[in-house]
């Protein structure tokens, strides 16, 4: 396995949507997948699992940490702490191996949970893209993991790191890399030159999303107290709406379809949908108290928005699915409580936050289970992953492991 150091200049103490690029269906290039909705296009994979569980492939360590997976041509990419270190991870997906990994002095940031980066690797082309809880932007060649080019995003920028760290996962889109840094900027993919910014504001924990509406590209972020529209060509905002949630924890990342946009946080807020068919002036369809994402992701099948309602450090955070155009709840299971999802082929793939892996079926009528399996320890807040026929899982410790969900030929 090849090895990189790198110690930044200063090191402070102190996650209609266009397809991104020609991503094959198993891949997973990024936060929430190639499209950022949290839905896989896989449908062939095995959702009725043994009593035993399915099988393991393999496991690794890779250092604490909330950081999910990005999954391509073989290779996975997260990232993790050990030991003063952050460190970039590329393995091979059949095995385990590790491939490639960049180290990085960095703090292990701890505040109110373990710590690590939390930020996802954002593949695009041949290059890796990650961000620091710090603020160390980095493109690192894909093959090799050596660095290509680096932005301190607090020096150049002159932004302040939030209170939880940096947690944008990098967007690439048109030739630009955009991320939410107290300042939205964009970064040319290949120099890492800046193309443009934002005018300051407080960063939140989302990360952004592209659209397009009548042949435009249009980025919606949720930053620290609003969702924000901005033309993704110039940076310019066009349209924003107030959503001011207690401590500026605004984490779940827009949810986009047909001109409409979901957005939802936890301590009291609740979520709402709103119309951006025109883009410049946001108007609200409805808003609700019946789903508080605390710090995990909703998705929407099918018509119906999954995900968990309620803060995730009380006895609340359970399974719940909503109507998208009228926020009415469906159904609340208060059995399955505590955890992050993605869906596939019409089935809900949930990590709870105690390791248990479930499969459901996503349907309006209620709670449907197929299988279930206790297959890590330790605190799970990482969303799993399936690519190519495996399910990718962590927990906050770095303890990952494969499963084989392939159905037999």
């Amino acid at each position: 396995m090849t090895s990189h150091r790198s110690i930044p200049f200063l090191v402070f103490l102190f996650q209609v949507i266009e397809p991104f690029g020609s991503a094959l269906a198993s891949d997973w290039l990024g936060w929430r997948g190639a499209n950022r909705d949290g839905v896989s296009r896989e449908s062939e994979w095995l959702t009725d699992w043994p009593k035993s569980g399915p099988e393991i492939l393999w496991r690794a360590r890779v250092g604490m940490g909330f950081s999910s997976f990005a999954v391509e041509g073989g290779r996975l990419f997260t990232m993790g702490h050990k030991d003063g270190l952050d460190t970039v991870h590329c393995l091979d997906t059949e095995t385990g191996e590790g491939v490639w990994n960049f180290d990085y002095e960095a703090p292990i940031y701890e505040r109110g949970a373990e710590g690590g980066p939390t930020a996802t690797p954002t593949l695009h082309g041949d290059k890796v893209y990650t961000l620091s809880r710090t603020g160390l932007l980095l493109c690192l060649d894909r093959k090799s993991g050596e660095k290509i080019w680096e932005r301190d995003l607090v020096n150049d920028f002159e932004v302040e790191i939030p209170h939880y760290g940096f947690a944008c996962s990098p967007l690439a889109y048109h030739g630009r890399l955009i991320i939410d840094a107290g300042k939205i900027i964009a970064f040319d993919l290949e120099s890492g030159n800046t193309i443009w910014e934002t005018e300051a504001f407080k960063a939140g924990y989302s990360s952004p999303v592209p659209f397009e509406i009548e042949g435009q590209s249009y980025v919606a972020n949720f930053n620290a107290d609003s969702l924000k529209i901005l033309k993704s060509e110039s940076g310019d905002v066009v349209s924003s709406a107030s959503w001011e949630t207690s401590s500026e924890i605004n984490v779940a990342t827009p949810i986009i379809q047909d001109g409409k946009i979901f957005i939802s946080s936890g301590f009291g807020m609740g979520c709402a949908l709103y119309d951006a068919s025109d883009p410049t002036n946001l108007v609200r369809l409805w808003r609700n108290h019946n789903m508080h994402t605390h710090f995990s992701n909703c998705v929407l099948w099918d018509g119906f928005i999954y995900g968990f309602d309620g803060h995730v450090t009380r006895d609340e955070g359970f399974l719940t699915c909503l109507d998208f155009e009228t926020g009415e709840t469906r159904w609340k299971d208060d059995q399955v409580r505590k955890g992050s999802l993605i869906i596939a082929g019409g089935h809900i793939l949930a990590l709870l936050e105690t390791g248990e892996l479930i499969v459901a079926k996503a349907t309006p009528e209620g709670f449907q289970e197929e299988s279930r399996s206790h297959i890590l320890g330790g605190r799970c807040w990482t969303p799993p992953v399936l690519s190519d026929g495996k399910i990718y899982s962590r927990n906050v410790k770095g303890d990952l492991i494969c499963l084989d969900v392939r159905q037999s030929e």
